[in-house]
This record gives C-alpha cells, structure tokens and sequence, in this order.
C-alpha cells in the first residue's frame, strides 16, 4: 500500500506525522520510492490501525501504542489445529485489539495447539463457563462490562464479580488478570470474597513481555506434552 492509500485510509494521521513515525522505527515501509513514495505492507497497516484505537480508548502515546502494536501480528503466526492436545482458553476482553494481541500471543507461544474462546463482558464469560469448558486457564481484562451492550460500562468492581463466581465453582481453573491501571486494580482483586485462588497479573502497558510472563505462570507446561 502506497503512502497515499495509507494516509486515505486514516484521515487523521497526516503525512508528516506518518513520516515522523517512519525516522524514529515506530513503522516499517516495506519499501522506498522516488521523492517521498513509500510503500508498507499489509501486516504494517494492521499494526498502525491497531496503534490508532490504542492511542485513542486507552489515551497511549504514540511510542507505547506501536510498541504494544509490535506484538499483534507475529510474522510466522500459525491457525488453531484441531488436534487431541487441544490447549482451552477462556479470554474475557471487550477491546477488540486487546483481542487481537492476546490471539496472537497464543498462536506466537503454542502454535496450533490451542482452542481461544473470548467473551466481551462478565455474562458472556459465565455462558462461556457452562456451556463451553473447562477451561485450562481464563484470561480476564479487569475492566469489563456486566453485559455486551455499548451502554454498559466497564469496571473493575464487574471483573472482580466475575472472577469470584468463576473461584466459587468446583475445580476452578488458573485465572490471570491484565489491567493497564496494574496496581490500582491490583488492590481491588486482591480484597475480593469467597474462596480466593492464586491470581497471576499482566500489565498492559508491557503486554509483550507481561502478557508471555502470565501465560508461563498460568501453563507452566506446554500443550504438546500434556496427557
């Protein structure tokens, strides 16, 4: 895609910011022309869409929202195998490109052997419990709404409900939690009712580095020498 079809598509960025994106490594042309012609591949658009919606839902600055982008789209990321040794994720997220990172974190760190189930709120999540687990592990934002609809808000109070009627079932799975405010909502989690289990946390202010940190502690062994 030319530099001109990049700045049609995403009237907000203009061409001296795109360009001050490319001097400082924050986006990769796939190639330079005469003048002022660049060209980027597809995979880079997606990385500077996804960077866009973080700069504007999450308030990020350019710098961290293309590094959080960096690890979206992996270059070598493989499609869920419908193999025996099938890995069971439970993904509660509401933003879809917290979505995309997670899925492609996965597929980075197990390669095909994994089924991902996302959820976009605290009901979606419970139905998911029921009516598609067990789970070996859920991911749970924080922040999500009580029910899938633009009129709710997400909140951490919604999160903590979650994790507590998950902990309150029979053999609950290894439950890890990813917050952007990591300390704050830390608090919140750590002071919640009923039997608690062990939560691993993640922030998403580091989600490259945390987010593969939490998946070595939720699964410590991987998938291919599971029984």
């Amino acid at each position: 895609m030319t530099t001109k079809a990049v700045l049609a598509r995403f009237p907000e960025i203009k061409r001296n910011l795109l360009y001050s994106w490319v001097r400082q490594g924050w986006v990769r042309p796939e190639s330079s022309g005469k003048g002022a012609r660049m060209d980027f591949s597809e995979h880079e658009v997606q990385r500077i869409q996804v960077a866009l919606q973080l700069m504007k839902d999450r308030s990020m600055s350019s710098e961290r929202a293309f590094r959080v982008a960096g690890a979206t789209f992996p270059e070598n990321s493989r499609k869920t195998d419908a193999g025996p040794h099938r890995l069971r994720i439970l993904a509660v997220e509401d933003y879809a490109c917290y979505r995309m990172l997670i899925q492609s974190c996965i597929e980075e760190k197990y390669g095909g052997q994994y089924l991902l189930v996302f959820a976009a709120s605290s009901q979606e999540a419970k139905e998911a419990v029921e009516h598609k687990g067990p789970f070996d592990a859920v991911i749970v934002d924080a922040m999500i709404p009580a029910m899938p609809s633009p009129a709710q808000l997400a909140r951490p109070e919604v999160g903590v409900e979650f994790v507590e009627w998950l902990e309150g079932r029979s053999s609950p799975p290894p439950i890890g939690v990813c917050s952007t405010d990591d300390l704050l909502n830390r608090a919140k989690f750590e002071r919640r009712r009923g039997p608690k289990g062990k939560l691993v946390y993640a922030c998403k202010a580091q989600f490259r580095f945390s987010f593969g940190e939490l998946l070595d502690r939720l699964i410590p062994a991987s998938p291919a020498n599971r029984s």
